[in-house]
């Protein structure tokens, strides 16, 4: 996942949603590879 992509599911789900955590932390783990 992408940062953009990211910050389009913060848009639908907010910061709080545990699926939004999940995926930043996907997007960080993909981005630092």
């Amino acid at each position: 996942m992408t940062a953009i992509a990211a910050a389009a599911d913060e848009d639908e789900s907010g910061p709080e949603s545990p699926q939004y955590d999940a995926e930043l932390v996907l997007a960080e783990t993909q981005e630092r590879r």
